[in-house]
């Protein structure tokens, strides 16, 4: 900065030449003093009168699209600006490979684009950059830094440009391959051949009372013609409303991390069955153990046929991240005490304990059909199948031997022979295959009459072409399968 103890060493330097009565230190004196003076000013007044902004087109755009940035710079004043460096604040998730105006920021997973540029007198510049939606997130771009000086480089001046704007990238959503869906709810919008329940808000004409029929039904117009008691006769529906149950968690013990390559597949699963749902004139719902930014609660979107419920479901999605915010059978059992009789709630995860199958079994025996969609291929996860249930599913880790239930219980999706596990399990030596085996038949026990689909990974979820889900097993007697082939 320019100081007063520089303008005394000029003025001194300049009285010591007239004093030698040598012109050159004059000159010197007077020519260093004048340089410095116009260079406090350039300093002082390079960032008067200029302002920045950027803009985004969009608000949200779909995985891999690309999107444009525009950074402005406008110096609003009579002097001209040498030289302004212009540091605007992007993460690194949005960045194209190989962006030359890219430099490291003290931020992590933040980076800066750099603009280096000198603006005449009530100038604007705009530049333009390219981001890519390459990773599923909700990102923020900005804040900006304004970096100016003087234009011999003595002096420079910085400002904080605040203010973000919102990006959000959804999740990837590819085809699904996946089996109709007959509505379960008795009372809803859409006509059906079975005779349940009559929806109020729909009329068939008007018919003979009968004992028991309500009051309010009377039609008096009618009965006062007919001259006996008539009622409104109305039209069965049958719902179709599907709740989404998403675990964010990709083992049972969410305190050792997490799986990125399992998530993201349970997202784009999550995201292929809501837009399937909705597709087919479903009343869509999400539920899950992540929290949205700022709320501190778990995540959930009622069930409905609005037009914006697809966009709001894949944003929620999209900022959908561990850790999780509760366990994933307190999402199942919430539910219970939420959903309408006979909604149809289907759970998507990496993983699958007996803590919740039961709590799926719960939710089951308040009349809602259940399923599971068990995504494989999570990395440290030991696999199973059961005999009898036909289910391919999987273990965390190692059972202690003597551990309980469980402890024991398995944890996901795979395919091992049933008849490996019964013949170690009849090893009276083997006691920790014995314990395992008695997890994976607890397992088995809890999960009859829940339907179990499969989505198996192969390779990257960025290189999938479709989800193609298989059933595993179905609802078994007494269950009812909320999801045909229809």
């Amino acid at each position: 900065m320019f100081t007063r103890g520089a303008l005394w060493a000029c003025l001194l330097l300049a009285l010591a030449g007239g004093l030698l009565r040598s012109a050159g230190l004059v000159l010197l004196g007077a020519g260093v003093g004048l340089l410095a003076l116009l260079a406090w000013a350039g300093e002082r007044y390079c960032l008067k009168g200029v302002s920045y902004s950027r803009h985004v087109p969009v608000r949200s755009v779909f995985f891999g699209e690309a999107v444009e940035l525009k950074c402005r710079v406008t110096n609003d004043k009579p002097l001209p600006l040498p030289w302004v460096e212009v540091l605007e604040e992007v993460p690194e998730a949005l960045l194209k490979p190989g962006e030359t105006a890219a430099r490291p920021c003290y931020k992590a997973r933040r980076a800066y684009l750099e603009m280096f540029l000198s603006l005449r007198w009530f100038e604007r510049v705009t530049r333009r950059f390219e981001l890519a939606g390459r990773q599923r997130g909700d990102f923020r771009l900005g804040p900006a830094r304004l970096l100016a000086g003087d234009v011999f480089g003595l002096y420079e001046r910085a400002h904080d440009v605040p203010g973000e704007q919102r990006l959000v990238v959804y999740p990837r959503l590819v085809p699904l391959v996946w089996p109709s869906l007959p509505g379960g709810r008795p009372q809803g919008e859409r006509g059906s051949r079975r005779w349940i329940l009559e929806d109020p808000s729909r009329s068939a004409g008007v018919r003979d009372y009968r004992s028991g029929d309500p009051f309010r039904l009377i039609h008096w117009k009618a009965t006062a013609r007919a001259g006996r008691l008539q009622v409104k006769a109305c039209e069965p529906t049958s719902s179709l409303q599907l709740m989404l149950l998403v675990n964010v968690n990709t083992t049972p013990r969410p305190w050792e991390g997490y799986h990125p390559d399992a998530l993201e597949l349970v997202l784009m699963l999550a995201a292929a069955l809501a837009r399937d749902g909705i597709d087919r004139g479903f009343q869509v719902g999400l539920a899950a153990n992540s929290c949205l930014p700022g709320a501190g609660r778990a995540l959930r979107l009622p069930p409905a046929r609005d037009p914006r419920q697809l966009r709001e479901i894949l944003t929620a999605l999209a900022q959908a991240m561990p850790p999780a915010v509760c366990r994933p059978e307190d999402v199942v059992l919430s539910e219970a005490h939420r959903l309408r009789w006979g909604a149809t709630a289907l759970l998507v995860t990496a993983y699958l304990n007996l803590p919740l199958a039961s709590a799926l079994t719960a939710l089951r025996a308040r009349g809602h059909p259940v399923a599971v969609v068990l995504v494989g291929g999570t990395p440290g996860v030991r696999e199973a199948s059961f005999p009898g249930n036909g289910a391919a599913l999987e273990t965390g880790g190692h059972a202690r031997p003597g551990a309980s239930e469980e402890e024991t219980a398995p944890a996901g999706l795979g395919e091992a022979a049933a008849s490996a596990i019964q013949a170690k399990a009849a090893d009276p030596a083997d006691e920790e295959a014995t314990s395992l085996a008695a997890g994976d038949a607890a397992l088995a026990r809890a999960l009859r009459g829940i339907q179990l689909l499969r989505l198996r990974r192969e390779g990257s979820w960025r290189d999938i072409a479709r989800l193609a889900l298989e059933e595993v097993a179905g609802p078994g007697p007494g269950g009812s399968a909320p999801f045909g082939r229809g």
